[in-house]
């Protein structure tokens, strides 16, 4: 569409024919090298679409633009040799253009943590499909040109309105870069308002007008929630308040229905994996699926429906809110919670005393909500011990015994029940009325029978003791720890986080002084100088790992796209002058993502990173294709500011369509929770970078290098 806009039908169609080739080459090389297609996979190759036409959008305008020529003026060349000296002319260009956003995809395969899967299939397809594309560029599309691409005489009169835009825009840049290009004092006083610009962009993140977030919430079908009562709670009792809280969800219109799992684990998916569901089988214990109504038929997220029903909770059963937590899908890697926090002491007693004090401090810190903590309460319980002497003076066997408590543990199985329609097994279970087992002493009215047939008292075989209870313990690099974790409500973890650590350094936990900290984890002493450690997990962690790895990719972008433009130019500076133009691309990024955390409270998560580091190469690209234009027009005998000037009126359209597919194939990932934020960095990224590559590039080029 934007070729048929401002070229023509026919150079659509080439550049359209380059588009399945290359993706169905690319996903030859996928089987070849083992990758799959998934969610994930497919995200990849969308993002790669956007990039994968820019090498056949740069021939095609480039032969359009010399064929153009050729008809106007005939010459004695033939019409395969114009086609050739066109690509000949921008081949250097999509080399090297191809290859810098190569390597900056590359660093990607080795994104460490649970992110890491996820950044894979960019790593793998991206590069793949660029290179592929390049090569369709400089073979395929040449000789469907040849054969298709005619200049046509007429244009339609939507494309002729477009023609004349692109040709006023021209004329205007071409007038602008007559004038800077040899104006010193002008030249100052826009690099002086680029570094200003740049400047206060970086302030937006420091003054919390941008907000950072490791990944949005997902607008999801469903969520869970967990009820954790006291311990030493029955099954009977937890089953009465796990039906309470169902009817209680129910109200909402939004809720669907809700599937009650008392003392026993939900079934399993990766997310609940991770958070310990397969564990959640004790009496006290219950889990609750809540079904929502399907995302496309209304108009609350799944995010505000869970604060809705957690409000509900809180309001009718606030006892039982305490012992309930919201558990929602994550859209990215799954973790324990949203806010995880480690401890560990060197005695069981200081720990369980840390943890109790830490969970106080996290719980006041405004947005964290559903906290928790791993430490069960200490409490005793009944065990029953049989007396084999007793029971051999009395007739009575071990097996008879069992078979007793068994009954008493509601497991005794007497028959089947066989109805005229039933389709599932169901057992009949023989077990005596809960309120009978309230008191350890129940044994006393319970009987067994010995060898003979007589009804011998439970209580003659058995021996009845008190002992403490024992508790769950988590290990961790064969270390036990404790966890007290939370979730956060209508705030990022990031500030959350920040804000407990500051509270811990001035003070706030009375008894306990921090000896060390870093952003992954404190050292506290208490008063009797006793060591906790308390180290951070979560999203927190992920966020941490993923903004360290993302970094240390883009600095290694850089060097790699640097040595590679220094030994292509022999040069130092003008490499340096085209890494210039990357700054300019985070100046998009971020006044963007400030409209839309003011707007939409969309926050700048880790994605846009990714998007940033992808606008390297494009924004390189750009810049490479300017500059090789310049060095083409020395040799062809125009001076440095004339071919500085020849080369903005060449480039314009070929950098601003090539800019406008990126982002316009960006925006078919903008809706997904995951990569919204690699969408929006490459729009935004984009969209103001091109401007102003095309203004300061230029004007660096003519302050800065001589002729």
């Amino acid at each position: 569409v934007v070729l048929l806009l401002f070229l023509s039908v026919r150079a659509a169609f080439v550049v359209l024919v380059a588009i399945p080739i290359t993706l169905l080459i690319v996903f030859g090389l996928g089987f070849l090298f083992d990758q799959t297609i998934n969610r994930i996979t497919l995200f990849a190759l969308i993002l790669s679409l956007g990039l994968l036409v820019d090498s056949a959008i740069v021939a095609v305008e480039n032969i359009y633009s010399h064929l153009k020529q050729w008809q106007e003026e005939p010459s004695g060349k033939t019409r395969e040799r114009v086609i050739a000296q066109a690509i000949d002319e921008v081949g250097m260009g999509l080399l090297l253009s191809t290859v810098t956003s190569v390597i900056v995809f590359l660093p990607m395969n080795y994104i460490t943590g649970m992110m890491g899967p996820y950044m894979g299939p960019i790593a793998f397809f991206v590069p793949a499909a660029l290179i592929v594309s390049f090569v369709v560029a400089i073979t395929v599309t040449p000789f469907v040109a040849n054969s298709v691409l005619h200049v046509e005489t007429t244009q339609n009169k939507v494309a002729a309105v477009f023609a004349r835009g692109v040709a006023y825009v021209t004329a205007r840049y071409v007038a602008f870069l007559r004038i800077v290009v040899y104006n010193a004092n002008l030249q100052k006083k826009i690099l002086l308002a680029a570094v200003f610009a740049f400047i206060v962009s970086l302030i937006l993140p420091l003054t919390g007008l941008v907000h950072f977030q490791m990944l949005p919430r997902a607008d999801r079908d469903q969520l869970y929630v967990y009820l954790d009562l006291p311990v030493g709670t029955d099954k009977e009792a937890t089953k009465q308040v796990a039906a309470a809280v169902s009817e209680l969800l129910l109200r909402n219109p939004e809720v669907t229905s809700v599937q009650r799992y008392v003392a026993t684990p939900p079934i399993v998916d990766f997310n609940g994996m991770f958070k310990g569901a397969q564990m959640r089988n004790k009496p006290e214990q219950a889990t609750l699926r809540v079904s929502l109504t399907s995302a496309g038929n209304r108009t609350l997220s799944s995010t505000e429906i869970t604060s809705a029903l957690r409000t509900l909770l809180n309001t009718e059963l606030p006892v039982v809110a305490a012992a309930t937590r919201f558990i929602e899908e994550p859209p990215g890697p799954p973790v324990r919670a949203t806010l995880v926090a480690k401890i560990t002491a060197t005695e069981a007693e200081t720990q369980q005393a840390a943890v109790a004090a830490i969970k106080k401090i996290i719980a006041s810190v405004a947005g964290v909500v559903d906290t928790y903590q791993s430490d069960e309460a200490n409490i005793g319980r009944v065990h029953y011990r049989f007396d084999h002497v007793a029971a051999a003076k009395l007739g009575v066997s071990p097996a008879a015994v069992q078979q007793v408590f068994a009954m008493l543990d509601g497991r005794y199985e007497i028959t089947e029940f066989l109805a005229r329609d039933a389709v599932e097994y169901t057992p009949m279970l023989l077990t005596f009325p809960s309120e009978q087992l309230q008191s350890p002493n129940f044994i006393n009215t319970v009987t067994v029978m010995n060898n003979v047939g007589e009804a011998i008292p439970l209580q003659s075989v058995i021996t009845l003791t008190h002992e403490a209870r024992p508790s769950t313990v988590y290990f961790e690099d064969a270390q036990s720890l404790s966890y007290v974790t939370a979730e956060v409500e209508n705030r990022s973890i990031v500030y959350v986080t920040i804000e407990i650590i500051k509270r811990l350094l001035r003070g706030e936990l009375s008894g306990y002084l921090v000896t060390d900290w870093n952003l992954w984890g404190l050292q506290l002493t208490t008063e009797d100088g006793k060591m906790v450690a308390l180290v951070w997990g979560g999203e927190w962690e992920m966020t941490l790992e993923n903004f360290r790895d993302l970094g240390i990719a883009m600095g290694v972008a850089l060097l790699m796209v640097y040595a590679l433009l220094v030994a292509q130019y022999n040069t130092f500076r003008t490499p340096a002058y085209i890494l210039v133009t990357v700054p300019l691309g985070l100046v998009g990024i971020l006044w963007g993502f400030f409209l839309l955390d003011s707007g939409f409270n969309i926050y700048l998560t880790a994605t846009a990173l990714i998007g940033f580091i992808a606008l390297i190469g494009i924004v390189v690209n750009n810049a490479i294709i300017y500059l090789e234009y310049v060095e083409q027009a020395k040799v062809a005998g125009a001076s440095y500011h004339e071919a500085l000037i020849a080369a903005g009126e060449a480039r314009l359209r070929p950098i601003f369509l090539t800019s406008l597919t990126t982002v316009l194939g960006s925006l078919t990932i903008a809706g997904d929770p995951v990569w919204s934020g690699l969408a929006w960095a490459i729009v935004f990224g984009l969209s103001l970078s091109t401007i102003l590559t095309l203004l300061i590039y230029p004007i660096l080029l003519a302050r800065f290098t001589s002729e």
